[in-house]
């Protein structure tokens, strides 16, 4: 993975941005837009967005007619909101689908996405926060829809005539869904993990233990020091998305009336033992967009991608080639 920087203006000032392609490099490829968490970067994902692009190289051989393809019901907005992993059955059937034979390019070799990863401002090695601002309530509204197509604009991706994929875990997957809400036409599909839609009690208490760990000197339990691997500045990462969620105007965000106007296909995933949401956020997705389609996951904590990896990749090409199967 090659780092590079873009140079946008926003709000009036030079920003930094921070961004890698991975996967396949041709342009006319799939694309994939990876949106990290509230304390992520680009290098926080590791080898992840890559592996996640060749595996959908897989794809473009998806049979929705085969022995092996879901069938409706399954995996569907009309499936049981709470099938867990898809129901045991329903779950081997899609990763089965996931895993036909995969479709090789002249030269032999898998196609695969595209994928576009990139830290946000205040995070990884892009323009940090200044440490006099505060986040507003509506930071990710901004990230959405200012800072997201401003980049993409930058990078030569034109959504209108090529729409992307967006794939968002936590705060990531928030702003996924609000700019596919404002951008109808302009986002192909999207993956999210663990999206926040509306503030609960148990992300409240997790993000104060948050800064009671950051706060520690223990070295073994100090958390700045593992996010300084991470950012050039960890106080702007972390106390830009710590303060704006602990802020009294913070409690009222909820993004839920704006999701009904979400058109493209959508998976949302959330694990049982997610630590800063419960499974109302991603049954919230659905009920407002009904075309949703839901994966709970057990033994999963807030990041499914990490802890479930192989089950994410699996759904992510399953749920991916249907969706090019129509």
């Amino acid at each position: 993975m090659t780092v590079q920087f873009c140079e946008l203006s926003l709000a009036g000032r030079p920003t930094r941005i921070e961004y890698a392609w991975v996967g396949n490099p041709d342009p006319a490829a799939p694309l994939m837009v990876f949106l990290h968490e509230g304390l992520g970067s680009l290098s926080m994902w590791r080898d992840f967005p890559a592996r996640l692009c060749q595996a959908l190289g897989a794809c473009r051989a998806f049979d929705a007619t085969g022995e092996n393809a879901p069938q409706r019901g399954q995996f569907l907005p009309d499936s049981p909101p709470h099938s867990q992993a898809m129901g045991q059955e329903v779950g081997e059937k899609w990763t089965a689908a996931a895993r036909l034979q995969p479709a090789l390019d002249k030269s032999g070799r898998l196609p695969g996405w595209r994928g576009l990863v990139y830290s946000r401002p205040g995070y990884g090695q892009s323009t940090p926060r200044p440490a006099s601002e505060a986040w507003t309530p509506r930071f990710m509204h901004d990230q959405a829809l200012t800072l997201l197509p401003a980049l993409l604009a930058a990078l030569g991706i034109d959504t209108a005539r090529t729409p992307p994929w967006l794939f968002g875990h936590s705060d990531g997957g928030s702003i996924a869904l609000i700019h596919a809400a404002h951008c109808p036409g302009k986002v192909a599909g999207m993956v999210v993990l663990a999206p926040h839609i509306f503030v609960e009690d148990i992300s409240v208490t997790s993000i104060e233990q948050a800064r009671q760990t950051y706060l520690n000197t223990d070295p073994k339990l100090n958390l700045k020091a593992r996010l300084a691997k991470h950012h050039a500045d960890p106080d702007s990462a972390f106390w830009g998305w710590n303060d704006v969620w602990l802020s009294p105007a913070f409690r009222s965000w909820n993004i839920t009336p704006e999701l009904s106007a979400i058109t493209c296909p959508v998976l949302a995933v959330q694990g049982l033992e997610d630590e800063y949401g419960t499974l109302a956020q991603i049954r919230g997705i659905q009920a407002q967009a009904p075309h949703t389609r839901l994966l709970e996951l057990p033994a999963c904590g807030h990041s499914p991608h990490k802890d479930q990896a192989q089950a994410v990749i699996d759904a992510v090409r399953a749920f991916a080639a249907g969706a090019a199967a129509g």
